[in-house]
């Protein structure tokens, strides 16, 4: 279906949302209560009585967070000592296979694998290989 040029292709607008809980609670605090305060004036005031005269931790920190919004959760993304996360990327090969085929790629040792090259003949290894025939 194609679009008419210089019409919206939703002309009766984004629906309505139904009433949530939250329209209805803040209705009710809108309500008048007692001493010309609202409900929603007088359960401020219950909270902040509690934290004056209860002393109330649970009640101070409510108001806290409320106010000043909750506290950052602080999170260390790092290594040992601040460097970075030290990790080893393995595919399923192992050392040895690694060094059969290095030793294959560079004309060391057997393509079947029976020779591998190993750390201590490997720097050996590859000064030969540079000088055989």
């Amino acid at each position: 279906m194609a679009f008419k040029k210089g019409r919206s292709g939703n002309p009766k607008g984004r629906p309505r949302r139904g009433k949530t809980l939250t329209d209805a609670v803040k209705k009710v605090l809108a309500e008048p209560h007692t001493n010309g305060l609202t409900k929603g004036e007088a359960l401020a005031k219950v909270l902040v009585d509690l934290a004056l005269d209860e002393k109330s931790i649970s009640a101070i920190k409510e108001i806290f967070d409320r106010l000043e919004g909750k506290a950052a959760q602080s999170l260390e993304l790092g290594g040992p000592d601040g460097g970075p996360i030290p990790h080893k990327v393995n595919h399923g090969i192992d050392t040895d296979d690694y060094r059969t085929a290095f030793g294959t790629l560079v004309g060391i040792g057997s393509p079947n694998g029976l020779s591998t090259l190993t750390e201590d003949d490997s720097e050996e290894s590859l000064d030969t290989a540079d000088t055989e025939p």
